[in-house]
């Protein structure tokens, strides 16, 4: 149930994600320009991204910041939380009960 939720809730980040890029690609008459996930981050609380980079490299293993996180946060942002939706829905679903004794 909460994979569910958790699951439509980062599908409805990502659809808010990709109009918003839709939005400002017609706004602007230029052709179409997906925000990445480290911008919007970026724009919503640099001193939290500072943090996470500051932590990963110090605590856990720099390598893991660096190759690793650096491009996650270059994908768009609609393409990012579609996938996790849609992971977390198929991870989520219900699966049919197989007798394997029935003829």
């Amino acid at each position: 149930m909460l994979l569910r939720l958790l699951g439509g809730w980062s599908l409805i980040v990502a659809i808010i994600a990709l109009v918003a890029d839709v939005t400002a690609t017609v706004g602007s008459g230029a052709g179409f320009a997906a925000t990445s996930l480290g911008r919007h981050w970026f724009s919503l609380g640099s001193g939290s991204l500072n943090f996470v980079q500051a932590i990963l490299e110090r605590y856990i293993h720099p390598l893991l910041w660096d190759p690793v996180l650096v491009e996650v946060l270059k994908l768009p942002t609609f393409v990012f939380f579609g996938a996790i939706g849609i992971a977390l829905l198929i991870a989520s679903r219900r699966r049919r009960r197989v007798n394997i004794y029935a003829n």
